[in-house]
């Protein structure tokens, strides 16, 4: 029998359990028992189905590693509120050029058919959809608004030159970034220096009066040294400085009826 099982194929009835397959089998049961020691086994829904979790062995975390974490987190955070912060305000630049440069662009183009609107060019402009309805606030026809919610003020001036023109000023609140919203008209203003007449600024200490602060001409205006082409961002900067510390400030855009000198 034995000689049988050596040559051919062991049989386990034919040729009994030896000492080592029996120890191999006792092993394979103890394994079998710590394993399932060590599993939990549910059934669920469907009786027919059966799921098994073997939950591993965790370690914890330390305070040292969980503060680690934490401080990731806050500076991720804060870095992320604030490029989301700068891209808002870049974003609402952007929207303000457009808003401006767009009604600045319809009066320089159609500066003669505008003589004979009123004073307040704000209703005219609003009756030919020049002004969006999203810069109007109900129940005021005196300023429009942008998107940084400053006041526009749109004017015709019904007098000859050096004055008379169409001006378009943002009265700019100090409370908010009063530097950047300046710089922002100004620069609109110098893309088109060829069709304006000049820009000047106005600072308020009070309710009731308005010092002029500064005036920079377009190329309109052929007898003056301080013209708008030639100011450099740091130059438009130092200009838009006097509407620090102030109650508000006026940033005013000329379009003049007439070339002047």
């Amino acid at each position: 029998m034995r000689k049988n099982c050596d040559k051919g194929r062991f049989i386990l009835s034919k040729c009994g359990v030896s000492a080592v397959i029996k120890s191999f089998l006792r092993r394979m049961a103890q394994m079998r028992r710590c394993f399932l020691t060590k599993c939990t086994i549910w059934v669920g829904d469907d009786k027919n189905t059966k799921q098994m979790s073997c939950y591993a062995k965790e370690t914890g975390r330390s305070m040292v590693e969980m503060l680690g974490v934490l401080a990731i987190i806050g500076v991720l955070s804060v870095g992320g509120i604030a490029g989301y912060s700068k891209a808002m305000f870049k974003y609402k630049l952007n929207k303000q050029t457009e808003q401006i440069g767009s009604i600045l662009d319809y009066i320089i183009i159609n500066q003669e058919h505008l003589k004979t609107a009123n004073y307040q060019l704000l209703g005219t402009l609003k009756k030919l959809n020049i002004v969006s309805e999203d810069m109007i606030k109900e129940n005021d026809n005196t300023y429009a608004y942008d998107v940084f919610n400053t006041k526009i003020k749109l004017e015709n001036h019904h007098v000859e030159q050096p004055d008379g023109g169409h001006a378009i000023g943002l009265q700019i609140d100090t409370s908010q970034k009063s530097i950047d919203i300046c710089r922002n008209l100004m620069l609109i203003a110098q893309q088109r220096a060829d069709d304006i007449s000049w820009v000047y600024i106005q600072r308020s200490e009070n309710d009731d009066s308005y010092t002029s602060a500064s005036t920079y001409y377009g190329n309109k205006i052929t007898t003056r040294s301080n013209y708008l082409r030639n100011l450099s961002i740091s130059q438009i900067d130092n200009a838009c400085r006097v509407c620090e510390d102030t109650k508000d400030c006026f940033v005013f855009v000329l379009v003049g009826y007439t070339t002047v000198k």
